[in-house]
């Protein structure tokens, strides 16, 4: 499989299963190719968790049969619901002329970013090498073994000894474990391209879909139009989104992002069209079960606009329109209740989370403004956008579109207080906020690329039409067509200069992990023997959780003891786990490592170099050469293997 037609094919896989729901729902064609990927990953949503607790297996046959039933639950209620359908309102969806130029502007952006992914990868289906990627791609491989994919039941994997619960959203994994099905790819292969396909089309369906919000019912059609289409195509150049997110591995992260602008948009767009309700509920469940900080920023949107807009600006008036927010945000909560109760017991990891950079409120307001933070920092501020965003937002000021330039003053102070810290009420309000996001500048940071890119979309649009409009009373001849071809031309050569610009860096962070390093050809033979080994599949492989050797199971289908890597000791529940990562070269001398062995079903125990950067080899497995307990049968100089010899010594 070419990485063009992986990703082609995982693209569909995202978007059509959601577009033909949103096309039963009543949505335009553009619209709910727009929506398509949120209600896909709600119609995943929606299934496993019920799945999981009824023992039903997560796999592409029912998965059909969930979309067969949300499909039809779709007709019942669009029939159910025709006596609210707002025809007047529908007549005002975009017209074929701006909706092809917005499709246009997508297919830009996603060209853009696809042609750094091309360039920046071409060893895209080797191991990559960064922190979550190991256990994204391992939650596949479970899927596909158990059937099990709710989020619920994540600790199955995650602790290996105990399988004490554990929350993690799998939405995305189950959807990558269909793929996987469907094509026969890998689990890491899998991984690749459905990260991809979220990262080269969902943004600049986001950047088009903000910026049509923003400005349709300010401006003209036609106009409103070449700002999205401007802003689908610049979102190619934008550093955070997808480029920092995808080099990190923050991959269901990554995929909420990208579907929470068009989820946002539905839900307003409800107010006025109640039959979409419905629609919108799915959308939610679907943003807030990829990822939770996503639906954290469809709601942050959401009250954005609502204050900043809609209380002023009412669409059906005050008190209705929040009754039908309400009723879309009281199903979506119980639906999620699982979910939230599985993460209220993980509170404090998450709220421990801190990204203090010691070096004052003054640099990390100057960082937030310019998108300089974190992971941000180790490239050249982006200045070009920089500017090119203040002037989008004089622009909406001047339209009176305020709810973007609110919101973003939040989320800068919210980066200030993650950076230096505020003290006093002030703090500890700021702070209940940002841990919503982890508290880490690098996740906030790619909410505001959402609001930058609408901004400068705008700002390349509008300055384009005041270029050509000068141009013309200079020339005084042409058509209006002609004219208004020039100005397409001029946002297209503008967006193009700027992604070609920025293409290194797009293209670095692309491949950059996929190195080789953690996981390479020595350790890959070394699996492939060990799968051959007596036993090997059915009992537990001992190895370290700070080496690559957690994708032996995602790789050979061998059971590891760590199926993630754990900073910077032994974390998780599981006390003879704990004896064998501290204890198993003293086995000829400490009874506990034979308990441990004989508890745990271990038989064989894998070792490799190298460790991850600035990290240990466990203290356990440094010194098994000198045990008799533990004799090597396989070294090739990178990868070793011990069979357990405890009771013949």
């Amino acid at each position: 499989m070419s990485l063009g037609f992986g990703v082609l094919i995982a693209l569909l896989l995202l978007v059509t299963p959601g577009a033909i729901v949103a096309r039963i729902g009543r949505l335009t064609w553009p619209t709910a190719v727009a929506v398509g990927p949120a209600l896909t990953y709600g119609i995943v949503a929606l299934a496993i968790v019920p799945f999981g607790a009824l023992d039903i297996p997560w796999n592409a046959w029912t998965a059909l049969f969930a979309l067969a039933v949300v499909s039809a639950i779709a007709w019942c209620l669009r029939i159910a619901l025709g006596r609210v359908r707002d025809v007047n309102a529908e007549a005002l969806a975009a017209s074929r002329g701006p909706a092809l130029v917005v499709a246009a502007g997508v297919l830009l952006g996603a060209l853009l970013i696809g042609l750094a992914a091309l360039r920046g990868m071409p060893n895209w289906q080797a191991i990559p090498s960064n922190w979550d990627s190991v256990w994204h791609a391992n939650t596949i491989r479970f899927i596909l073994d158990t059937g099990q994919a709710s989020p619920t039941h994540m600790g199955e994997l995650r602790n290996v000894e105990t399988h004490e619960a554990l929350y993690y959203p799998s939405t995305y994994h189950a959807l990558a474990a269909v793929f996987c099905q469907l094509t026969g790819a890998a689990p890491t292969t899998s991984y690749t391209l459905n990260s991809l396909a979220a990262s080269i089309w969902l943004f600049p369906v986001s950047g088009a879909t903000l910026t049509w919000q923003w400005l349709r019912g300010r401006t003209d059609e036609w106009r409103t139009a070449g700002a999205a289409a401007a802003a689908a195509a610049l979102s190619a150049s934008f550093t955070a989104l997808p480029y920092i997110e995808f080099d990190t591995a923050s991959m269901p992260n990554l995929a909420a992002y990208g579907v929470a602008v068009p989820t946002m948009v539905l839900v307003v767009s409800a107010l006025r069209h109640r039959d979409r309700i419905p629609l919108a509920v799915l959308a939610l469940l679907g943003v807030f079960s990829v990822h939770i900080t996503g639906g954290v920023v469809v709601v942050l949107f959401v009250a954005g606009w609502w204050l900043f807009d809609a209380l002023w600006h009412p669409v059906r008036g005050r008190v209705v329109d929040f009754v039908n927010l309400l009723i879309i945000a009281i199903p979506t909560v119980l639906l999620l209740l699982p979910q939230f109760l599985g993460v209220l017991q993980q509170a404090e990891i998450i709220v421990g989370h801190a990204f203090v950079t010691h070096e004052g409120k003054k640099r990390g307001l100057f960082d937030a403004v310019v998108q300089h933070t974190r992971h941000l920092n180790d490239f050249p501020i982006q200045w070009v956008l920089i500017i090119l965003a203040a002037v989008g937002a004089i622009v909406l000021v001047v339209r009176r579109v305020w709810w973007p330039l609110a919101v973003w003053l939040l989320l800068v102070v919210s980066i200030v207080h993650s950076s230096a810290p505020f003290g006093g009420p002030i703090g500890a309000l700021t702070g209940k906020f940002s841990d919503l996001f982890y508290s880490d500048p690098r996740r906030l940071s790619g909410v505001i690329t959402m609001l930058l890119t609408g901004a400068v979309g705008i700002a390349v649009f509008t300055l384009a039409s005041i270029v050509i409009a000068g141009a013309r009373r200079l020339v005084d001849r042409g058509s209006p067509r002609a004219w208004s071809a020039a100005t397409a031309a001029l946002v297209v050569a503008v967006s193009v200069g700027i992604a070609i610009a920025y293409l290194p860096r797009g293209q670095f962070l692309f491949g950059e992990k996929y190195d080789r390093v953690m996981v390479d050809a020595k350790d890959l033979q070394a699996w492939a023997y060990l799968a051959t080994l007596p036993g090997a599949h059915n009992t537990l492989i001992a190895d370290g959780n700070t080496d690559g050797t957690a994708w032996m199971y995602a790789v050979a289908d061998l059971h590891p003891l760590w199926t993630h890597y754990d900073y910077p000791v032994q974390q998780g529940p599981g006390y003879h786990r704990f004896i064998i990562w501290a204890y198993a070269d003293d086995a000829d001398n400490d009874p506990r490592v034979a308990e441990a062995v004989k508890a745990l079903n271990i038989r064989y125990l894998v070792t490799s170099t190298p460790v991850v950067r600035g990290f240990v080899m466990p203290d356990g497995l440094v010194s098994l050469d000198r045990s008799r307990s533990w004799e090597k049968i396989y070294d090739n100089g990178e990868a070793r293997i011990y069979e357990w010899r405890g009771e013949e010594k």
